[in-house]
């Protein structure tokens, strides 16, 4: 912490601890790195620089000031905080850092024919699912979010949790976390850790991004690599039914191993592997991945969520998703039925 009449010239990098704050008339010049869970600034303090801190919920309140950017979990703002973009301070050079900004799509491979490094051969895994993969936000609202764009660490932790439940992501999960934006507390560490490993998310890169958007091209690879799903070599024209993607596109073969396998549809002539998908979306896709069909009946069940209607083209997915369900299929209908123990803790399958 920094109070009083305290002043900095230069950058400070706080590697651990719960939470950094600024009172009394301190100021800092320079910029302020931070792995810690909280961000304070308050009494007249100022900083001139950029605050990094991705896993902080910042407050800047009671004449608080800073004045350059600001890069933080959430950000609350009260009793004359101030938050000025100052071109001067925000373009300041942090030795060794880099401030996040949107991945950029993979160069295209010189030679289009050649296939990507990763692709996987052989046999895609087996497996079995009767276990809930879908939670709600958590949060108190009663969200499962269907209409929001599934993020980085979202579709990592659902993919995991499959993997996890059939024997296939045990592994050494590092205490120190990989990337410089992610905290071994933070819920999807595991999830984001195995996909590292697996080399899905690129060990050697500064950021992972956990809570940006992923699009339908990074998601198909993602899956592809985690489930061992190769394309159909057999059918090398399949995708040629789609106008938006080409093999210069480097997800193009990714994409056409979950379009051969039926995981993956698109829309008419499109199948947009530049879109952003939605959490409904991906919930459909996963539902294919593990058979997960008109045979599981949820009629009947309660609407566990506040965002979600009967009348929605994905509401039979979303509760099928966010159910267990028994081993055997019912003997006089022949439907698998809902095993309310079959949703498991999130301890259990999320975190070692």
């Amino acid at each position: 912490s920094m109070s009083g009449s305290a002043q900095i010239n230069g950058n400070v990098y706080v590697l651990s601890g719960d939470e950094v704050k600024f009172d009394g008339s301190a100021k800092l010049y320079g910029d302020l790195i931070t792995n810690g869970n909280g961000f304070d600034i308050q009494g007249g303090c100022s900083i001139n620089g950029t605050v990094y801190a991705p896993n902080a919920n910042a407050i800047i309140h009671s004449s608080g000031t800073v004045n350059g950017r600001v890069v933080v979990n959430t950000l609350e703002m009260y009793g004359g905080g101030v938050l000025n973009y100052n071109e001067d301070y925000a373009d300041i050079t942090i030795p060794g850092v880099i401030i996040p900004e949107e991945p950029e799509d993979p160069e295209e491979p010189e030679d289009p024919e050649e296939y990507p490094p990763d692709l996987p051969e052989g046999e895609p895994l087996e497996l079995e699912c009767m276990y809930a993969y879908l939670y709600g936000y958590g949060d108190g609202t009663g969200r499962v979010g269907p209409n929001d764009n599934v993020t980085r660490e979202q579709l990592s932790a659902m993919i995991h949790r499959l993997l996890r439940l059939n024997g296939y992501a045990e592994f050494d999960c590092p205490a120190t976390p990989t990337h410089a934006d992610m905290n071994s507390s933070v819920w999807s560490y595991r999830a984001i850790e195995f996909m590292t490993y697996r080399g899905i998310f690129n060990a050697s890169a500064p950021y992972v991004y956990p809570t940006f958007a992923i699009k339908r091209g990074e998601a198909a690879r993602l899956i592809s690599i985690a489930l061992n799903i190769a394309p159909d070599f057999s059918n090398p024209d399949s995708l040629d039914v789609f106008t938006d993607i080409d093999k210069s596109n480097p997800y193009y073969y990714f994409v056409k191993a979950l379009y051969d396998t039926g995981k993956l549809v698109g829309a008419g002539d499109k199948i947009m592997p530049d879109d952003y998908l939605t959490r409904a979306q991906i919930v459909t896709i996963i539902n294919r991945l593990i058979g997960r069909d008109d045979s599981y009946d949820v009629a009947g069940i309660v609407n566990p969520y506040t965002d979600l209607t009967s009348g929605d083209w994905y509401y039979f997915d979303i509760i099928k998703a966010s159910f267990g369900f028994g081993d055997e299929p019912d003997p006089n209908d022949g439907l698998y039925k809902v095993d309310p123990e079959r949703k498991l803790p999130l301890s259990e399958i999320d975190f070692d």
